[in-house]
């Protein structure tokens, strides 16, 4: 038996996992870890985005409502290429429709069909029914960073970036009205 190929691949997946891990990390080692602040968390300047809780559009987007205890920070909003700048605030809108739904304040999660399409949806409807099935909502702060836009034509574009989650909270079985169980973050 050959076990040539399996460990190949086996130390493939995780370079990949180590270089894609990595990315997302950080060294500084001079920040304390007791330190509660999240970096960009409390900032507004034009590096860190966040979209208005209450947007009805003209063109047809759908007003999304999140809970006052959930805070989406996104970080790099701007790229001075309008079509990219297009993209990331419609990136930073599919995650506050998915977070919606998953929160319960969009429960027929009519702004995450919006923003997904085909694949996509079907991965953020599973997303989505896990938390519904583990009887989990979302609260805290999510910050997105090092947004990145790669445009395919004139037709397609695709986003990367980093998620810090670690200021999500598990405040026990307190539930909020509407959401699909307790008030936590998975």
């Amino acid at each position: 038996m050959n076990r040539r190929p399996t460990l190949l691949a086996a130390l493939t997946l995780t370079a990949a996992a180590a270089l894609t891990l990595s990315g997302c990390g950080s060294d500084d080692s001079s920040k304390s870890k007791d330190n509660d602040k999240m970096a960009g968390a409390d900032a507004r300047s034009g590096t860190a985005t966040s979209p208005p809780e209450s947007d009805p559009r003209a063109d047809g987007r759908p007003e999304i409502k999140l809970p006052s205890d959930l805070t989406m920070v996104f970080e790099g909003g701007t790229t001075g290429d309008a079509v990219k700048d297009a993209v990331l605030a419609d990136n930073a809108e599919r995650m506050r429709a998915v977070n919606a739904a998953i929160a319960g304040t969009d429960s027929a999660a009519k702004a995450m069909d919006f923003y997904n399409t085909g694949r996509a949806r079907e991965a953020a409807a599973t997303w989505v029914e896990k938390f519904k099935k583990a009887n989990l909502g979302i609260t805290g702060t999510i910050r997105y960073y090092d947004r990145t836009v790669t445009l395919d034509g004139s037709k397609a574009a695709s986003v990367v970036f980093c998620a810090d989650e670690s200021k999500g909270q598990l405040p026990g079985s307190t539930r909020r009205p509407g959401a699909p169980g307790r008030s936590s973050w998975l």
